[in-house]
Protein backbone atom coordinates (compact mmCIF):
# COMPACT_ATOMS: atom_id res chain seq x y z
CA UNK A 1 0.00 0.00 0.00
CA UNK A 2 0.82 2.99 -0.70
CA UNK A 3 2.41 5.93 2.44
CA UNK A 4 0.45 7.99 3.47
CA UNK A 5 0.82 10.90 6.16
CA UNK A 6 -2.47 10.76 7.41
CA UNK A 7 -4.58 7.89 8.68
CA UNK A 8 -7.52 10.41 7.37
CA UNK A 9 -6.85 9.67 4.31
CA UNK A 10 -7.58 5.87 4.36
CA UNK A 11 -11.30 6.94 5.18
CA UNK A 12 -13.94 6.56 3.05
CA UNK A 13 -14.32 10.58 1.45
CA UNK A 14 -17.48 10.48 0.66
CA UNK A 15 -20.05 10.76 3.56
CA UNK A 16 -23.40 9.33 3.71
CA UNK A 17 -26.52 11.85 3.72
CA UNK A 18 -28.57 11.20 6.58
CA UNK A 19 -31.04 9.07 5.12
CA UNK A 20 -34.22 9.98 7.68
CA UNK A 21 -35.92 13.07 8.97
CA UNK A 22 -35.20 13.59 12.76
CA UNK A 23 -38.45 12.85 14.70
CA UNK A 24 -40.05 15.74 17.04
CA UNK A 25 -39.44 13.09 19.66
CA UNK A 26 -35.52 13.03 19.54
CA UNK A 27 -35.85 16.92 18.72
CA UNK A 28 -37.22 17.25 22.28
CA UNK A 29 -34.99 14.59 23.83
CA UNK A 30 -32.09 16.73 22.49
CA UNK A 31 -33.38 19.69 25.16
CA UNK A 32 -34.56 17.19 27.98
CA UNK A 33 -30.87 16.89 29.68
CA UNK A 34 -30.95 21.53 29.92
CA UNK A 35 -34.48 21.71 31.52
CA UNK A 36 -32.70 20.91 35.08
CA UNK A 37 -31.42 24.49 34.46
CA UNK A 38 -34.34 25.60 35.05
CA UNK A 39 -34.43 24.46 38.81
CA UNK A 40 -31.18 25.55 39.05
CA UNK A 41 -31.48 29.23 37.87
CA UNK A 42 -34.56 29.91 40.26
CA UNK A 43 -32.90 28.97 42.89
CA UNK A 44 -29.23 30.53 42.77
CA UNK A 45 -31.62 33.86 41.80
CA UNK A 46 -33.67 33.68 44.54
CA UNK A 47 -30.48 33.03 47.01
CA UNK A 48 -28.92 36.36 45.52
CA UNK A 49 -32.02 38.08 45.85
CA UNK A 50 -32.48 36.97 49.42
CA UNK A 51 -28.48 38.18 50.18
CA UNK A 52 -28.86 41.51 48.64
CA UNK A 53 -32.20 42.27 50.89
CA UNK A 54 -30.58 40.53 53.86
CA UNK A 55 -33.30 38.57 53.72
CA UNK A 56 -33.26 36.26 57.29
CA UNK A 57 -35.44 33.61 59.64
CA UNK A 58 -35.19 35.11 63.16
CA UNK A 59 -38.03 33.33 65.85
CA UNK A 60 -40.83 30.84 64.55
CA UNK A 61 -40.91 27.05 64.02
CA UNK A 62 -38.52 27.09 61.08
CA UNK A 63 -35.51 28.78 63.28
CA UNK A 64 -36.25 26.49 65.78
CA UNK A 65 -36.05 23.82 63.76
CA UNK A 66 -32.71 24.54 62.04
CA UNK A 67 -31.15 25.29 65.52
CA UNK A 68 -32.55 22.27 66.63
CA UNK A 69 -31.50 19.76 63.69
CA UNK A 70 -28.34 20.75 62.36
CA UNK A 71 -27.06 17.03 61.57
CA UNK A 72 -30.57 16.77 59.76
CA UNK A 73 -29.91 19.82 57.95
CA UNK A 74 -26.65 19.31 56.90
CA UNK A 75 -27.39 15.53 55.57
CA UNK A 76 -30.04 17.61 53.89
CA UNK A 77 -27.85 19.80 52.28
CA UNK A 78 -24.98 17.55 51.06
CA UNK A 79 -28.31 15.91 49.32
CA UNK A 80 -29.69 18.81 47.25
CA UNK A 81 -26.16 20.35 47.00
CA UNK A 82 -24.94 17.17 45.13
CA UNK A 83 -28.28 17.03 42.92
CA UNK A 84 -28.15 21.18 42.01
CA UNK A 85 -24.62 20.16 41.04
CA UNK A 86 -25.35 17.44 39.24
CA UNK A 87 -27.80 18.87 37.15
CA UNK A 88 -25.05 21.77 36.25
CA UNK A 89 -22.43 18.67 35.82
CA UNK A 90 -24.74 17.00 33.55
CA UNK A 91 -25.38 20.15 31.33
CA UNK A 92 -21.83 20.66 30.58
CA UNK A 93 -21.35 17.12 29.78
CA UNK A 94 -24.16 16.99 27.57
CA UNK A 95 -22.90 20.19 25.48
CA UNK A 96 -19.47 18.23 24.79
CA UNK A 97 -20.88 15.25 24.06
CA UNK A 98 -23.32 16.99 21.32
CA UNK A 99 -20.49 18.59 20.21
CA UNK A 100 -18.00 15.77 20.27
CA UNK A 101 -20.58 13.70 18.30
CA UNK A 102 -21.38 16.32 15.46
CA UNK A 103 -17.59 16.19 15.12
CA UNK A 104 -17.64 12.68 15.10
CA UNK A 105 -19.92 12.17 12.41
CA UNK A 106 -17.86 14.55 10.01
CA UNK A 107 -14.44 13.30 10.54
CA UNK A 108 -12.59 10.32 12.03
CA UNK A 109 -10.82 10.89 15.95
CA UNK A 110 -8.30 8.47 16.99
CA UNK A 111 -9.50 6.21 19.77
CA UNK A 112 -7.39 7.58 22.75
CA UNK A 113 -9.27 11.01 21.58
CA UNK A 114 -12.37 8.87 21.92
CA UNK A 115 -11.75 7.80 25.30
CA UNK A 116 -10.94 11.04 26.05
CA UNK A 117 -14.07 12.44 24.90
CA UNK A 118 -16.31 9.11 27.05
CA UNK A 119 -14.20 10.37 30.08
CA UNK A 120 -15.34 14.03 29.89
CA UNK A 121 -18.89 12.91 29.19
CA UNK A 122 -18.89 10.47 32.11
CA UNK A 123 -16.90 12.31 34.09
CA UNK A 124 -14.76 9.53 34.80
CA UNK A 125 -10.99 9.09 35.16
CA UNK A 126 -9.41 6.25 32.37
CA UNK A 127 -6.22 5.77 34.26
CA UNK A 128 -5.10 3.27 30.94
CA UNK A 129 -5.12 7.53 28.75
CA UNK A 130 -1.59 8.69 28.42
CA UNK A 131 -0.84 11.80 30.47
CA UNK A 132 -1.17 14.38 27.87
CA UNK A 133 -4.95 13.06 27.45
CA UNK A 134 -5.34 11.77 31.37
CA UNK A 135 -4.37 15.76 32.65
CA UNK A 136 -6.97 17.35 31.32
CA UNK A 137 -9.41 14.60 32.16
CA UNK A 138 -8.23 14.50 35.98
CA UNK A 139 -8.59 18.41 35.63
CA UNK A 140 -12.05 18.16 34.06
CA UNK A 141 -13.46 15.88 36.87
CA UNK A 142 -12.04 18.17 39.68
CA UNK A 143 -13.86 21.15 37.85
CA UNK A 144 -17.28 19.40 37.82
CA UNK A 145 -16.76 18.37 41.76
CA UNK A 146 -17.01 22.36 42.02
CA UNK A 147 -20.41 22.99 41.53
CA UNK A 148 -21.97 20.53 44.33
CA UNK A 149 -19.24 22.64 46.89
CA UNK A 150 -20.48 25.74 46.10
CA UNK A 151 -23.94 24.75 46.45
CA UNK A 152 -23.39 23.30 49.63
CA UNK A 153 -21.92 27.39 50.56
CA UNK A 154 -25.07 28.91 49.05
CA UNK A 155 -27.89 26.83 50.96
CA UNK A 156 -26.23 26.23 54.16
CA UNK A 157 -28.08 27.92 56.85
CA UNK A 158 -25.66 30.27 58.70
CA UNK A 159 -25.71 31.74 62.18
CA UNK A 160 -26.50 35.37 61.26
CA UNK A 161 -27.79 38.67 63.02
CA UNK A 162 -30.46 41.19 61.92
CA UNK A 163 -32.47 44.03 63.40
CA UNK A 164 -35.64 44.96 65.26
CA UNK A 165 -37.27 48.01 66.30
CA UNK A 166 -38.19 48.79 69.56
CA UNK A 167 -37.76 51.44 72.26
CA UNK A 168 -36.28 52.44 75.27
CA UNK A 169 -36.66 55.21 78.40
CA UNK A 170 -33.88 57.24 78.86
CA UNK A 171 -33.34 60.10 81.80
CA UNK A 172 -34.58 63.00 81.14
CA UNK A 173 -34.57 66.75 83.92
CA UNK A 174 -37.63 67.83 83.37
CA UNK A 175 -38.13 67.84 87.31
CA UNK A 176 -35.20 68.59 88.83
CA UNK A 177 -36.58 69.45 92.13
CA UNK A 178 -34.29 66.31 93.85
CA UNK A 179 -31.00 67.52 91.76
CA UNK A 180 -29.30 69.85 94.28
CA UNK A 181 -26.52 70.44 96.52
CA UNK A 182 -27.88 67.88 99.28
CA UNK A 183 -24.14 67.39 101.02
CA UNK A 184 -24.93 70.74 102.31
CA UNK A 185 -27.85 70.54 103.68
CA UNK A 186 -27.90 68.96 107.25
CA UNK A 187 -29.15 65.55 108.30
CA UNK A 188 -30.23 65.82 104.84
CA UNK A 189 -29.32 63.00 101.99
CA UNK A 190 -31.94 63.51 99.43
CA UNK A 191 -34.53 61.22 98.02
CA UNK A 192 -33.14 57.71 97.76
CA UNK A 193 -34.73 53.79 96.38
CA UNK A 194 -33.38 50.62 96.92
CA UNK A 195 -34.95 47.65 95.40
CA UNK A 196 -33.84 44.44 93.48
CA UNK A 197 -31.95 46.56 90.77
CA UNK A 198 -29.66 48.31 93.02
CA UNK A 199 -29.46 51.57 95.26
CA UNK A 200 -30.10 55.17 93.98
CA UNK A 201 -29.71 58.59 94.93
CA UNK A 202 -29.31 61.77 94.24
CA UNK A 203 -26.44 62.12 96.97
CA UNK A 204 -23.58 60.34 94.66
CA UNK A 205 -21.18 62.28 96.33
CA UNK A 206 -21.61 61.45 99.61
CA UNK A 207 -23.32 57.92 99.56
CA UNK A 208 -20.94 55.96 96.73
CA UNK A 209 -17.53 57.62 98.36
CA UNK A 210 -15.94 54.18 97.96
CA UNK A 211 -17.14 53.53 94.74
CA UNK A 212 -15.91 57.18 93.37
CA UNK A 213 -12.70 56.22 95.15
CA UNK A 214 -12.28 53.20 93.61
CA UNK A 215 -13.30 54.84 90.01
CA UNK A 216 -10.91 57.53 90.81
CA UNK A 217 -7.66 55.14 91.34
CA UNK A 218 -8.45 53.20 88.25
CA UNK A 219 -9.45 55.91 86.10
CA UNK A 220 -6.02 55.64 84.23
CA UNK A 221 -4.88 52.25 82.69
CA UNK A 222 -1.13 50.85 83.05
CA UNK A 223 -1.20 49.79 79.51
CA UNK A 224 -3.42 52.46 77.49
CA UNK A 225 -6.11 50.13 76.91
CA UNK A 226 -9.45 51.42 77.34
CA UNK A 227 -10.74 51.82 80.94
CA UNK A 228 -13.29 48.89 81.61
CA UNK A 229 -15.45 49.94 85.13
CA UNK A 230 -18.94 48.28 86.77
CA UNK A 231 -22.31 49.86 87.06
CA UNK A 232 -23.03 51.13 90.39
CA UNK A 233 -26.42 49.34 90.51
CA UNK A 234 -27.02 45.52 90.56
CA UNK A 235 -27.90 45.18 86.41
CA UNK A 236 -23.35 43.74 86.28
CA UNK A 237 -23.17 45.61 83.32
CA UNK A 238 -19.37 47.52 82.55
CA UNK A 239 -18.67 50.15 80.55
CA UNK A 240 -15.85 49.52 77.84
CA UNK A 241 -14.34 52.97 78.21
CA UNK A 242 -15.99 56.41 78.73
CA UNK A 243 -19.22 56.53 79.77
CA UNK A 244 -20.07 60.10 79.44
CA UNK A 245 -22.71 60.14 81.61
CA UNK A 246 -25.15 58.08 78.85
CA UNK A 247 -26.08 54.51 79.07
CA UNK A 248 -27.80 54.71 82.59
CA UNK A 249 -31.57 52.82 81.09
CA UNK A 250 -28.86 49.78 80.60
CA UNK A 251 -29.99 47.01 82.26
CA UNK A 252 -32.78 49.39 84.42
CA UNK A 253 -35.15 50.03 81.36
CA UNK A 254 -34.57 47.23 79.50
CA UNK A 255 -36.41 44.27 80.81
CA UNK A 256 -38.23 44.12 77.40
CA UNK A 257 -35.20 43.44 75.85
CA UNK A 258 -33.61 41.31 78.43
CA UNK A 259 -36.51 38.65 78.11
CA UNK A 260 -35.97 38.28 74.72
CA UNK A 261 -33.87 35.35 74.09
CA UNK A 262 -33.04 36.02 70.66
CA UNK A 263 -31.53 39.46 71.61
CA UNK A 264 -28.06 39.45 71.17
CA UNK A 265 -27.37 43.57 71.78
CA UNK A 266 -29.16 46.43 70.79
CA UNK A 267 -28.09 50.57 70.13
CA UNK A 268 -29.85 53.97 70.87
CA UNK A 269 -28.59 57.26 70.99
CA UNK A 270 -28.43 59.42 73.98
CA UNK A 271 -27.57 63.18 74.43
CA UNK A 272 -24.55 63.38 77.00
CA UNK A 273 -21.84 65.53 77.75
CA UNK A 274 -18.31 65.20 76.42
CA UNK A 275 -16.97 66.72 79.33
CA UNK A 276 -12.78 67.60 79.13
CA UNK A 277 -10.24 68.26 82.03
CA UNK A 278 -7.17 70.08 81.73
CA UNK A 279 -5.07 70.90 84.52
CA UNK A 280 -2.38 73.19 85.54
CA UNK A 281 -0.47 74.40 88.62
CA UNK A 282 -1.70 77.74 89.85
CA UNK A 283 1.37 79.40 91.90
CA UNK A 284 -0.76 82.59 92.48
CA UNK A 285 -4.00 80.87 93.71
CA UNK A 286 -5.54 81.51 97.09
CA UNK A 287 -7.23 78.70 97.58
CA UNK A 288 -4.59 76.38 100.48
CA UNK A 289 -5.40 74.52 103.21
CA UNK A 290 -5.20 77.40 106.48
CA UNK A 291 -4.81 75.77 109.99
CA UNK A 292 -7.71 76.92 112.59
CA UNK A 293 -7.77 75.80 115.90
CA UNK A 294 -8.10 71.88 115.40
CA UNK A 295 -9.56 71.74 112.22
CA UNK A 296 -8.03 73.29 108.92
CA UNK A 297 -10.05 75.10 106.64
CA UNK A 298 -9.84 74.64 102.68
CA UNK A 299 -10.26 78.60 101.55
CA UNK A 300 -10.43 80.57 98.72
CA UNK A 301 -11.38 81.61 95.32
CA UNK A 302 -11.54 79.77 92.48
CA UNK A 303 -11.43 81.25 88.77
CA UNK A 304 -15.51 81.05 88.60
CA UNK A 305 -16.42 81.65 92.52
CA UNK A 306 -18.66 84.68 93.47
CA UNK A 307 -17.36 84.69 96.66
CA UNK A 308 -14.45 82.74 98.74
CA UNK A 309 -15.16 78.73 99.36
CA UNK A 310 -14.82 77.32 102.48
CA UNK A 311 -15.04 74.16 103.51
CA UNK A 312 -13.84 72.33 106.93
CA UNK A 313 -11.38 69.19 107.62
CA UNK A 314 -10.20 67.31 110.82
CA UNK A 315 -6.60 66.36 110.45
CA UNK A 316 -3.57 65.30 112.73
CA UNK A 317 -0.43 67.68 113.31
CA UNK A 318 0.22 69.50 110.93
CA UNK A 319 -2.71 68.28 108.37
CA UNK A 320 -0.31 66.87 105.79
CA UNK A 321 -2.41 64.18 104.34
CA UNK A 322 -5.33 66.60 104.07
CA UNK A 323 -6.49 66.69 99.90
CA UNK A 324 -9.09 69.42 99.74
CA UNK A 325 -10.91 69.59 96.49
CA UNK A 326 -12.90 73.13 95.82
CA UNK A 327 -15.63 74.34 93.09
CA UNK A 328 -17.38 77.00 93.12
CA UNK A 329 -20.62 77.38 95.26
CA UNK A 330 -23.44 78.63 93.07
CA UNK A 331 -25.03 77.56 90.11
CA UNK A 332 -23.35 78.17 86.91
CA UNK A 333 -26.12 78.99 84.91
CA UNK A 334 -25.30 77.86 81.33
CA UNK A 335 -21.87 78.37 81.80
CA UNK A 336 -20.32 75.10 80.80
CA UNK A 337 -16.83 74.99 82.42
CA UNK A 338 -16.67 74.03 85.63
CA UNK A 339 -13.12 75.13 87.64
CA UNK A 340 -12.13 72.95 90.18
CA UNK A 341 -9.54 73.78 92.88
CA UNK A 342 -6.99 71.75 94.87
CA UNK A 343 -5.62 72.52 98.39
CA UNK A 344 -3.15 69.55 99.58
CA UNK A 345 -0.39 68.64 102.63
CA UNK A 346 2.72 67.95 102.95
CA UNK A 347 2.64 64.41 102.00
CA UNK A 348 0.10 64.76 98.72
CA UNK A 349 2.54 67.82 97.27
CA UNK A 350 2.60 66.90 93.81
CA UNK A 351 -1.17 67.92 93.79
CA UNK A 352 -1.26 70.96 95.71
CA UNK A 353 -1.87 74.49 94.17
CA UNK A 354 -3.73 72.90 91.01
CA UNK A 355 -6.65 73.83 89.11
CA UNK A 356 -8.81 72.21 86.99
CA UNK A 357 -11.13 73.00 83.70
CA UNK A 358 -13.83 70.84 83.11
CA UNK A 359 -15.79 71.70 80.16
CA UNK A 360 -19.53 70.04 79.39
CA UNK A 361 -20.25 70.07 75.84
CA UNK A 362 -23.85 68.68 74.83
CA UNK A 363 -23.50 65.99 72.72
CA UNK A 364 -24.96 63.06 70.66
CA UNK A 365 -23.87 59.47 71.47
CA UNK A 366 -24.36 55.92 70.30
CA UNK A 367 -24.62 53.45 73.35
CA UNK A 368 -24.05 50.21 72.04
CA UNK A 369 -24.96 47.18 74.53
CA UNK A 370 -23.67 43.45 74.10
CA UNK A 371 -25.84 41.26 76.34
CA UNK A 372 -23.44 38.30 76.17
CA UNK A 373 -20.72 40.25 77.71
CA UNK A 374 -22.92 42.68 79.33
CA UNK A 375 -20.54 45.66 77.45
CA UNK A 376 -21.99 48.92 77.21
CA UNK A 377 -19.58 51.04 74.69
CA UNK A 378 -20.57 54.78 74.52
CA UNK A 379 -19.20 56.68 70.75
CA UNK A 380 -19.80 59.80 70.09
CA UNK A 381 -21.60 60.75 66.54
CA UNK A 382 -22.00 64.32 66.92
CA UNK A 383 -20.21 67.55 68.58
CA UNK A 384 -22.78 69.46 69.13
CA UNK A 385 -26.62 68.42 70.52
CA UNK A 386 -29.23 70.23 72.85
CA UNK A 387 -28.18 70.27 76.27
CA UNK A 388 -30.24 68.14 78.24
CA UNK A 389 -30.09 70.12 81.39
CA UNK A 390 -29.44 73.71 80.15
CA UNK A 391 -29.74 75.04 83.68
CA UNK A 392 -26.13 73.62 84.78
CA UNK A 393 -27.12 72.58 88.14
CA UNK A 394 -26.07 69.07 88.02
CA UNK A 395 -24.01 68.61 91.38
CA UNK A 396 -20.14 67.75 91.14
CA UNK A 397 -19.38 65.59 94.09
CA UNK A 398 -15.95 66.51 95.78
CA UNK A 399 -13.94 63.55 96.18
CA UNK A 400 -9.77 63.57 96.66
CA UNK A 401 -8.08 60.86 98.48
CA UNK A 402 -7.64 58.55 95.84
CA UNK A 403 -6.24 61.33 92.89
CA UNK A 404 -2.70 59.96 93.50
CA UNK A 405 -3.31 56.17 92.23
CA UNK A 406 -4.77 57.42 88.68
CA UNK A 407 -1.02 59.28 88.46
CA UNK A 408 0.56 56.25 89.74
CA UNK A 409 -0.66 54.42 86.67
CA UNK A 410 -0.57 57.22 84.38
CA UNK A 411 3.47 57.36 85.36
CA UNK A 412 3.44 53.01 84.82
CA UNK A 413 1.77 53.37 81.27
CA UNK A 414 4.23 56.03 80.49
CA UNK A 415 7.31 54.17 81.49
CA UNK A 416 5.99 51.26 79.64
CA UNK A 417 6.49 49.68 76.28
CA UNK A 418 3.04 50.31 75.10
CA UNK A 419 3.21 53.97 75.26
CA UNK A 420 4.83 55.74 72.29
CA UNK A 421 4.51 59.44 72.50
CA UNK A 422 7.66 61.79 73.83
CA UNK A 423 9.25 61.30 77.41
CA UNK A 424 7.34 63.46 80.08
CA UNK A 425 8.37 64.57 83.58
CA UNK A 426 7.00 64.26 86.80
CA UNK A 427 4.84 67.72 86.48
CA UNK A 428 3.47 66.64 82.83
CA UNK A 429 2.76 62.94 84.30
CA UNK A 430 0.99 65.07 87.09
CA UNK A 431 -0.97 67.30 84.75
CA UNK A 432 -2.33 64.48 82.44
CA UNK A 433 -3.24 61.73 84.99
CA UNK A 434 -5.15 63.97 87.46
CA UNK A 435 -7.68 65.23 84.38
CA UNK A 436 -8.26 61.34 83.81
CA UNK A 437 -9.66 61.17 87.58
CA UNK A 438 -11.81 63.76 87.38
CA UNK A 439 -13.26 62.92 83.75
CA UNK A 440 -13.75 59.56 84.98
CA UNK A 441 -15.89 60.53 88.59
CA UNK A 442 -17.54 63.37 86.04
CA UNK A 443 -18.97 60.49 83.91
CA UNK A 444 -20.03 58.31 86.65
CA UNK A 445 -21.19 60.92 88.95
CA UNK A 446 -24.00 61.57 85.83
CA UNK A 447 -24.97 58.24 85.00
CA UNK A 448 -25.66 58.18 89.58
CA UNK A 449 -28.04 60.86 88.45
CA UNK A 450 -29.32 59.14 85.22
CA UNK A 451 -29.94 56.21 87.22
CA UNK A 452 -31.67 58.14 90.01
CA UNK A 453 -34.10 60.48 87.73
CA UNK A 454 -34.94 57.07 85.87
CA UNK A 455 -35.72 54.85 89.49
CA UNK A 456 -36.68 57.36 91.56
CA UNK A 457 -38.29 60.72 89.66
CA UNK A 458 -39.48 58.53 86.85
CA UNK A 459 -38.47 61.72 84.78
CA UNK A 460 -38.22 60.09 81.32
CA UNK A 461 -38.79 59.94 77.59
CA UNK A 462 -38.77 57.39 74.85
CA UNK A 463 -35.97 56.97 72.19
CA UNK A 464 -36.16 54.29 69.21
CA UNK A 465 -33.88 51.34 70.01
CA UNK A 466 -32.55 48.94 67.14
CA UNK A 467 -32.50 45.60 68.70
CA UNK A 468 -29.64 42.83 67.03
CA UNK A 469 -31.25 39.48 67.41
CA UNK A 470 -29.84 35.88 66.21
CA UNK A 471 -31.22 34.66 63.20
CA UNK A 472 -30.22 32.46 60.08
CA UNK A 473 -29.89 33.39 56.67
CA UNK A 474 -29.02 30.92 53.40
CA UNK A 475 -25.79 30.74 52.63
CA UNK A 476 -22.65 33.17 52.92
CA UNK A 477 -22.67 35.79 50.07
CA UNK A 478 -19.56 34.70 48.61
CA UNK A 479 -20.97 31.11 47.32
CA UNK A 480 -24.46 32.60 46.75
CA UNK A 481 -22.33 35.19 44.11
CA UNK A 482 -20.22 32.15 43.01
CA UNK A 483 -23.45 30.09 42.30
CA UNK A 484 -24.86 32.56 40.85
CA UNK A 485 -22.06 33.58 38.58
CA UNK A 486 -21.51 29.35 37.20
CA UNK A 487 -25.14 29.10 37.01
CA UNK A 488 -25.14 32.24 34.43
CA UNK A 489 -22.08 30.79 32.72
CA UNK A 490 -23.51 27.13 32.38
CA UNK A 491 -26.68 28.70 30.93
CA UNK A 492 -24.36 30.86 28.50
CA UNK A 493 -22.49 28.19 27.35
CA UNK A 494 -25.91 26.06 26.55
CA UNK A 495 -27.68 29.11 24.65
CA UNK A 496 -24.32 29.83 22.96
CA UNK A 497 -23.86 26.31 21.88
CA UNK A 498 -27.58 26.37 20.75
CA UNK A 499 -27.04 29.12 18.77
CA UNK A 500 -23.92 28.39 17.00
CA UNK A 501 -25.13 24.83 16.00
CA UNK A 502 -28.81 25.73 14.85
CA UNK A 503 -29.89 23.43 17.82
CA UNK A 504 -27.67 20.89 17.13
CA UNK A 505 -28.75 20.60 13.92
CA UNK A 506 -26.91 17.48 12.32
CA UNK A 507 -26.84 15.18 15.61
CA UNK A 508 -26.88 11.72 14.78
CA UNK A 509 -29.29 9.75 17.23
CA UNK A 510 -25.86 7.98 17.75
CA UNK A 511 -23.76 7.96 21.34
CA UNK A 512 -20.79 6.36 21.65
CA UNK A 513 -20.75 6.69 25.56
CA UNK A 514 -24.36 4.67 25.08
CA UNK A 515 -22.90 0.20 25.18
CA UNK A 516 -26.52 0.06 22.71
CA UNK A 517 -24.86 2.11 19.90
CA UNK A 518 -21.44 0.94 20.35
CA UNK A 519 -22.31 -2.35 19.82
CA UNK A 520 -24.38 -2.27 16.60
CA UNK A 521 -22.57 -0.09 15.07
CA UNK A 522 -19.67 -1.96 15.50
CA UNK A 523 -21.41 -5.21 14.91
CA UNK A 524 -22.86 -4.04 11.19
CA UNK A 525 -18.53 -3.01 10.94
CA UNK A 526 -18.46 -6.56 10.92
CA UNK A 527 -15.07 -8.69 10.70
CA UNK A 528 -13.53 -5.30 8.65
CA UNK A 529 -13.88 -3.14 11.51
CA UNK A 530 -12.34 -5.97 13.84
CA UNK A 531 -9.00 -6.64 11.15
CA UNK A 532 -8.81 -2.55 10.96
CA UNK A 533 -8.74 -2.53 14.70
CA UNK A 534 -6.11 -5.79 15.25
CA UNK A 535 -3.94 -4.04 12.40
CA UNK A 536 -4.12 -0.42 14.01
CA UNK A 537 -2.69 -2.13 17.57
CA UNK A 538 -0.64 -4.79 15.93
CA UNK A 539 3.12 -3.43 17.46
CA UNK A 540 1.53 -2.47 20.79
CA UNK A 541 0.95 1.46 20.57
CA UNK A 542 -2.29 1.53 18.61
CA UNK A 543 -1.26 5.64 17.78
CA UNK A 544 -2.54 4.61 14.23
CA UNK A 545 -6.11 3.42 14.89
CA UNK A 546 -8.81 6.26 13.82
CA UNK A 547 -12.37 5.78 14.04
CA UNK A 548 -15.38 7.43 11.94
CA UNK A 549 -19.30 6.43 12.46
CA UNK A 550 -21.66 6.87 9.80
CA UNK A 551 -25.45 6.54 8.91
CA UNK A 552 -27.62 4.78 6.42
CA UNK A 553 -30.08 2.97 5.44
CA UNK A 554 -29.39 0.12 7.49
CA UNK A 555 -28.56 1.57 10.67
CA UNK A 556 -25.65 3.54 12.20
CA UNK A 557 -21.69 1.65 11.51
CA UNK A 558 -18.05 2.05 12.37
CA UNK A 559 -15.62 2.42 10.26
CA UNK A 560 -11.90 2.33 10.96
CA UNK A 561 -8.70 3.20 9.32
CA UNK A 562 -5.05 1.84 11.00
CA UNK A 563 -1.53 3.07 10.31
CA UNK A 564 1.10 2.04 11.68
CA UNK A 565 5.12 3.46 10.60
CA UNK A 566 3.80 6.02 8.50
CA UNK A 567 1.90 2.82 5.86
CA UNK A 568 -1.45 2.49 5.43
CA UNK A 569 -1.76 -1.17 6.18
CA UNK A 570 -6.15 -1.82 6.67
CA UNK A 571 -9.17 0.52 5.01
CA UNK A 572 -12.23 -1.36 6.70
CA UNK A 573 -15.72 -1.37 4.80
CA UNK A 574 -19.19 -0.61 4.77
CA UNK A 575 -22.39 -2.39 3.87
CA UNK A 576 -24.73 -0.23 4.54
CA UNK A 577 -26.78 0.35 1.74
CA UNK A 578 -26.59 -3.20 0.21
CA UNK A 579 -24.62 -5.78 1.73
CA UNK A 580 -22.81 -7.29 -0.56
CA UNK A 581 -19.85 -8.64 1.07
CA UNK A 582 -17.79 -7.56 -1.77
CA UNK A 583 -18.49 -3.83 -1.65
CA UNK A 584 -15.26 -2.14 -0.33
CA UNK A 585 -16.28 1.27 -0.95
CA UNK A 586 -17.79 3.95 1.57
CA UNK A 587 -21.07 4.99 -0.41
Amino acid sequence: MDNVSESEDMLPLKEISNQRTTSWSETISRYTGFLGLICTTTISCLLLKANFSHISVSGGDLYNFIISNRATIQIAIQLISTGLGFIQTAAMSRLINYATRIHLSRKSVPIEILNLWNGLCLVSLNWSLKLRYLFPLVAWVAICAIPAGLWAGAITPVVTKTSRETSIQVPQYGNMTSVREWPSEIDSSGPALRNEKGFFTYSPGVLFQGLLSNCLSSATTTNGAPRQHARYDNSKFIYLGRSFGVGGSVGLMDDHILNNTLATGYTYQEVGYATQTSCIYNSSTNFAIKPDDEFFAARGRLPDSAFPEFSVYVGHGKGAAIVAIGVAAQKPGVLRDRYLGIAAGSSYLNLNATQCKTTFQPALFNVSVALAGKNITVTQVKDTADDLEPSGNLTHSVIGNALNFSIADYRTYINSTAYLGPSQNESQINLLGLPNSIQAMTDDLLVAYASAQLMIANDTRTVDVQMTVSAVRFGQPVYVISMFAVNALVVLAVVVEAVRTRGWRGLWNWDYCDFRDLIRASAKGGDELLSGVEGGMRGGDGKGVRVMIREGEGGYVLGVAAMRRGSAIYQSTSRLVNYDHNETEWI
